[in-house]
């Protein structure tokens, strides 16, 4: 699969800080890309790159097979739309009128009334940005990054301020955009539950460097540690469960942790049978799996060369 955004040993020093330190990133075409890391990481930094905004001290910056900021002119607005931090507006304008401006500013004659029913703001098209709450301003600034109807989207914090509705809408829209229109969308955000639910793919940045990247199910990998339940909690099992063969029990919330040597099925289907056998009243079996914010701490943890509380 080629990729549609290509970042190659880049950094931006500003001052003695280095913002971005030997960076190289590949986003697939037609994918959600997710892209995480604590406040002061660099993603706003890479972000800007991507638009043509800033240009790298060293490295290379493509978007679209177009060097940046070279090119920017040739992609930004048409190819590439998108949020940088939170978008602004034409207060006394309505979310029509901005749209309107935006869309003449661009040279393109989009469907505006469309456009606003597929973000949710069709109802208040006619009210003055000014009196737009954060989440409004959000979904106004997706449909005014779709006004190019661009084939790249770079999203910085989109979900900042939308309710639960909303952030179920966004997650909607970015997968359908993906999916059925074959869209590349670039996400970075802090809400990391979010993420594991809408991205194909994340990088985590931390202090300016690339420390994990691959696909949601690889960074969610599953552990070697299986939750036993038992149908009697009033009656210690933990002796039994290690004859049956786990590496080492851990009883909590009415359960057992169990540090196993392997996960492969075969071995839980055997363990899982040996409990039955040995007397265990197993009442629930199952392997545990870390979501993406548990990664995302480990991942950072190790980077620093801390051990996991």
């Amino acid at each position: 699969m080629s990729s549609v955004i290509s970042l190659e040993g880049v950094s931006k020093q500003f001052g003695s800080t280095a913002a971005l330190d030997q960076v190289s990133l590949q986003v697939p075409a037609a994918c959600v890309y997710g892209f995480i890391g604590p406040n002061g990481a660099g993603k706003t930094t890479a972000i800007r790159l991507l638009f043509g905004l800033l240009q790298a001290d060293s490295g290379r910056v493509e978007v679209l097979g177009h060097k940046l900021p070279e090119a920017a002119a040739k992609v930004t607005g048409k190819r590439i739309g998108g949020i940088i931090e939170e978008p602004v507006f034409y207060p006394f304008l309505t979310g029509k009128q901005n749209l309107q401006a935006f869309a003449a500013a661009l040279d393109t004659k989009p469907d505006l009334d469309a456009l606003l029913k597929r973000v949710g703001l069709y109802e208040a098209k006619d009210r003055k940005t000014k009196g737009y709450s954060l989440g409004m301003r959000q979904r106004l600034g997706i449909a005014r990054a779709l006004l190019g109807d661009p084939e790249i989207l770079i999203l910085d914090e989109p979900t900042n301020g939308l309710d639960p509705e909303g952030i179920i809408s966004f997650r909607a829209l970015v997968r359908h955009m993906a999916e059925q229109e074959g869209r590349t969308v670039f996400v970075s955000s802090h809400l990391l539950g979010e993420l594991e639910q809408t991205c194909d793919q994340v990088a985590i940045i931390h202090k300016g460097k690339i420390v994990a990247d691959g696909t949601v199910e690889e960074l969610t990998q599953t552990t070697d540690t299986v939750r036993v339940e038992t149908a009697r909690g009033d009656i210690d099992y933990s002796e039994k469960i290690t004859q049956c063969g786990a590496r080492s029990v851990q009883a909590k919330d009415n359960g057992y942790l169990c540090m196993m040597e392997s996960s492969d099925p075969a071995d839980l289907a055997r363990f899982n049978r040996a409990l039955v056998e040995g007397g265990v009243p197993v009442s629930g079996f199952a392997l545990q799996t870390k979501n993406l914010e548990e990664s995302f701490l480990q991942i950072l943890q190790d980077d620093q060369g801390e051990q996991p509380a």
